[in-house]
């Protein structure tokens, strides 16, 4: 079997200034000329290059190249991965571009395809292939449905199908529907049926309240009526009409007794006079208080004794129930005997 000899593959020392080393390489005379390999780091390429009887130091028989110098493996006869010209196996340099200068999604080192448009569609001047830009406008400045970026088609007129000089397509200053340019009829109102000042045909603005600053049910937005009171009573001072600070069911403006209970029950933090909060859980973190009773007053022993009744009151059921049942079947075997 062929290998390299000795006048075509020779071992060498020389100096390297980044490492401050010596360092072994073999110098090899092959079919694709001179060439410096390391043996430590150029394992690929010592496999791949061929001696003038074409086989490796190996011993190997190395195979055909393609018409650019490749072997299968993707090594190039030269013992890169590279032509001399700089291109892989594939056809594409060391930045992904082949020949023609595209990669292999089809677009060139200016982001640009062979048809002129970039990877988002457009083209170098900003138009996408129905001739729009990033806005939507194209080269006149018109959207596709005609207008152009301040709201206005090419016969002047804006989408509401009015003019600058306040006229419809239609030759009057109202549209069909009766409105003119501003959105009011002529009688001053517009679709919603307000006025320029903001107020329908009964004196309340779209937020309900009138020019005073009440809605239908005589309060501001604040909640007071005319005279002060709101609808508990209470001024905003927290007296309520009765002069005092309380109303005649003894809870003040923020809806809590002399005892600090709102009227479900419940004080500022949540429970009531037994310790519970809604969720029926007591101050010590359990539904039970401290003598074992829950918000309802039953003990754990009253609710297991109830459970219990509730079993034992469906087991009667089923009972009765398979009984019944048993009694039909009886009857239905009576009567086909009687019958036969």
């Amino acid at each position: 079997m062929k290998r390299f000899t000795n006048s075509n593959f020779k071992q060498i020392t020389t100096y390297d200034s980044k490492t401050d080393s010596y360092i072994t390489k073999y110098k090899c005379e092959t079919n694709s000329g001179t060439v410096f390999v390391d043996p430590n780091s150029d394992i690929k390429k010592i496999s791949i290059i061929a001696d003038n009887y074409g086989y490796n130091i190996f011993g190997e028989k190395v195979g055909e190249t393609d018409k650019n110098g490749f072997f299968k493996n993707g090594i190039n006869k030269n013992g890169t991965y590279y032509t001399n010209d700089g291109y892989n196996i594939l056809g594409y340099d060391k930045d992904g571009y082949n020949r023609a200068g595209y990669d292999k999604k089809g677009y060139n080192r200016n982001g640009f395809n062979n048809l002129g448009y970039d990877r988002y569609g457009y083209d170098s001047n900003g138009f996408d292939r129905d001739g729009f830009d990033h806005d939507g406008f194209d080269k006149n400045g018109y959207d596709k449905d005609g207008f152009n970026r301040i709201g206005y088609d090419r016969g002047g007129y804006y989408k509401n199908g009015f003019n600058l000089a306040g006229y419809h397509k239609n030759g009057t200053k109202f549209d069909d529907s009766g409105f003119d340019k501003n959105g009011f009829n002529v009688y001053g109102y517009d679709r919603e049926g307000y006025n320029r000042n903001g107020f329908n045909n009964l004196g309340y603005n779209r937020y309900g309240y009138d020019r005073n600053g009440f809605n239908v049910l005589g309060y501001n937005r604040y909640g007071y009526d005319r005279t002060g009171y709101n609808k508990n009573g209470f001024n905003s001072m927290g007296y309520h009409k009765n002069g005092t600070k309380y109303d005649d069911l003894g809870f003040d403006i923020r809806g809590y007794n002399h005892d600090g209970y709102d009227r479900t029950g419940y004080n500022k933090d949540g429970y009531n006079k037994k310790g519970f909060n809604r969720l029926g859980i007591h101050k010590n973190g359990t539904k039970y208080d401290d003598f074992g009773f829950d918000i309802y007053g039953k003990t754990k022993e009253d609710k297991e004794k109830e459970i219990e009744k509730i079993y034992k009151k469906q087991q009667a059921m089923i009972t009765l129930g398979v009984i019944g049942f048993i009694l039909i079947i009886i009857l239905i075997f009576a009567y086909a005997i009687f019958v036969h």
